[in-house]
């Protein structure tokens, strides 16, 4: 009995251990399903995971880097509104102190020590100095817009003869300028009795004349304070009209062409300008100006007629002024509406009567003769292109009364109505020269048909 026991205390030990050692040592068919990475598989793993880790190590430093540009240009931003506070406080303290020793020079002159003097030109001198300037990239002149730091009004190309930018104080502008004007006139005179439409007892003169203009001046203006200007123009005048006709019921096979021209000094002017108020971005300036026209030029009717058709007369030299003093005052307004300037004006010219003792084709003296009084309107708009280039359009429109013979209006004299369509442009050379060119179109029948203006001023 004592065997047998042992014998299967024996037996199960040993199912024991197999069972252990079937757990510890799986088939050999499932090691062949799942393999173990070998040594140089971890090490490839590995050195990806450190090329990984490197990648995010340098995007890291980038962006640190950029962290550190942000910070210092952070901190150069507030160095610099520091700065500029401080030297406003300072400007602002210093002009303090200015205030203060020029109110006690101004109380007791004499009593003001050396000393105290020495430290208000100090602090006047720091206050020059120290005004901190708000924007020290920006151009003086912007663009297309009017100058708001200043009290002149903007500059315009002058399209007109009544510039509205006056001269600064103590400058000089010299303008010579060259003026051209074309004009064609058509008429059919009469001279007769018409007994049915169609058929008439007389002579009938039809005519056309072209009249060519040249006006060669030297202008010069001086700036007598920042807001008040004279002026001086000296004209030189040239001109020619060309007459053709031919007279019917009249034996003539050809027309008859006659010519006429003059030529010498016009009549000189005499100018001042003075710009009312002190104007701004918001509101507009107002020039007025006063022009006083001498008689230094020929007049009409200090040269010789003569009759080159029947029945009409006509000059056979052409006068260089108007022969009569006028006196026109005037008012011009300039608004600035950035990229544009818009401008206006008006004037009256008052042309002063006078005697002529000129007889007249009848035997008769001309006597006291008043050639009417005038008004003149313009309006239009600027455009400034760039720094250098301007342009500018606009209208102008004349009105001229009648004439008078010893105080009665001359039998059949009318109003001159001149409309005139103005367009021009203007570059500055340099910044004392600039070039500026015009041309204006004539829409009404009495209006030149062209003229041309070509203007050169210098600044010096």
């Amino acid at each position: 009995m004592r065997a047998s026991g042992q014998l299967v205390h024996a037996m199960v030990a040993a199912a024991f251990l197999l069972s252990c050692a079937a757990l510890a040592d799986p088939p050999a068919e499932k090691k062949d399903k799942q393999p173990q990475p070998t040594i140089e598989q971890l090490i490839e793993e590995l050195e990806q995971q450190n090329r990984v880790l490197a990648q995010q190590q340098k995007q890291l430093a980038e962006q640190e880097k950029k962290l550190r540009e942000y910070k210092e240009a952070l901190q150069r931003a507030l160095a610099q509104q520091q700065k500029l506070r401080s030297q406003e406080l300072e400007a602002q303290r210093g002009a303090g102190a200015v205030a203060t020793a020029t109110a006690d020079a101004a109380t007791n002159p004499a009593a003001e020590p050396e000393d105290a003097k020495k430290k208000r030109a100090a602090a006047s001198s720091t206050v020059a100095q120290a005004k901190p300037d708000p924007n020290p990239q920006a151009p003086t002149k912007p663009t297309g817009q009017a100058p708001e730091s200043s009290n002149r009004p903007p500059e315009i190309a002058q399209i007109t003869e009544y510039p509205g930018v006056l001269t600064p104080a103590g400058k000089f502008v010299l303008e010579p300028a060259l003026q051209y004007s074309y004009a064609s006139n058509g008429r059919v005179a009469l001279t007769g009795f018409a007994i049915v439409p169609g058929l008439a007892i007389g002579e009938i003169d039809i005519q056309n004349v072209n009249r060519e203009l040249f006006i060669a001046s030297l202008t010069g203006r001086y700036g007598l304070t920042p807001r008040f200007e004279v002026e001086v123009k000296v004209p030189y005048v040239y001109r020619q009209d060309t007459t053709t006709g031919r007279p019917l019921l009249v034996q003539s096979n050809f027309d008859s062409v006659f010519n006429a021209s003059g030529s010498g000094l016009g009549d000189v002017e005499l100018t001042a300008r003075y710009q009312i108020n002190k104007g701004g971005p918001d509101s507009p300036y107002f020039v007025g100006s006063l022009r006083f026209k001498t008689v230094t030029g020929t007049g009409p009717f200090d040269v010789p007629t003569t009759s080159p058709f029947t029945g009409v007369v006509v000059q056979s030299q052409l006068p260089t002024g108007t022969g009569f003093y006028a006196l026109q005052p005037g008012i011009t307004a300039l608004f600035a509406s950035d990229p544009a300037v818009f401008f206006g004006g008006a004037t009256y010219i008052w042309n002063i009567a006078r005697n002529i003792d000129t007889v007249d084709a009848s035997g008769n003296t001309i006597g006291r003769y008043d050639p009417g009084d005038g008004v003149t309107v313009n309006f239009g708009l600027g455009l400034s292109l760039n720094e250098r280039t301007s342009f500018s359009v606009g209208y102008e429109h004349d009105v001229f009364f009648k004439d008078k013979q010893n105080g009665e209006y001359i039998i059949n004299a009318q109003n001159q109505t001149l409309g005139t369509l103005l367009i021009g442009y203007s570059y500055r050379l340099s910044k004392s020269t600039t070039f500026n060119l015009s041309l204006g179109l004539g829409v009404t029948p009495a209006t030149p048909n062209t003229t041309i203006w070509v203007r050169l001023p210098v600044m010096f």
